[in-house]
């Protein structure tokens, strides 16, 4: 079974590339190979597994280990002792079910965005750190960090199996921010399933 879904974005949002632009910006945002933004479908699998695992904290009655396992996949653990050969025991990483595209904007929207356009979709969001003694900035403390503009992307996650949809939505669900600087306001979003 496939899930489709629209993450709409109502704030600046950032996820990072981790390259600098140089002198435009000292962060700059993932974007597709014709310049429009994206989110990795491995940044979609880490959010999304976060939220299961908080989720299980809180004793939500839809999350337990065994589900967060066979959609994510499991964690490679070592453990202390050792095994009858005597060598350090460890648990074995597999391989979740679920595969996570990128969100891409759709191409209804993209094929209405010209060349020139595409600059429009991004900001520059400067900050510096403030000397608490004198007021004034702190030398060398500037940085410049490119932003996108509030936009509505889709996605899918496919291989879910039909007893695990109901907590891929659950975890849909309970993610409201995403990428960097979300304790700072940026990434306020929604995800929301859809039909194609």
């Amino acid at each position: 079974m496939t899930l489709h879904y629209t993450l709409q974005f109502y704030d600046y949002w950032h996820t990072g590339s981790g390259l600098s632009g140089g002198t435009y910006a000292d962060q700059v945002v993932n974007k597709t190979a014709a310049g429009l933004p994206v989110v990795p479908g491995k940044t979609i699998k880490g959010l999304l597994r976060h939220a299961a695992e908080d989720l299980l904290e809180l004793g939500d009655a839809v999350i337990n280990q065994e589900a967060i396992d066979a959609i994510f996949g499991q964690r490679h653990e070592k453990r202390r002792g050792e095994d009858q050969s005597g060598k350090a025991e460890e648990k074995k990483r597999t391989i979740g079910e679920c595969w996570f595209s990128s969100a891409e904007l759709p191409e209804s929207t993209t094929s209405q965005i010209t060349d020139s356009q595409r600059p429009q979709l991004y900001e520059i969001l400067a900050s510096t750190k403030i000397d608490e003694k004198t007021g004034t900035a702190k030398d060398s403390s500037l940085r410049q960090m490119e932003v996108t503009i509030p936009l509505t992307l889709t996605g899918y996650i496919s291989g879910v199996p039909n007893d695990q949809q109901v907590v891929l939505e659950r975890c849909l669900q309970y993610v409201k921010r995403l990428g960097q600087n979300r304790s700072r306001g940026l990434g306020r979003c929604t995800f929301k399933i859809y039909m194609p």
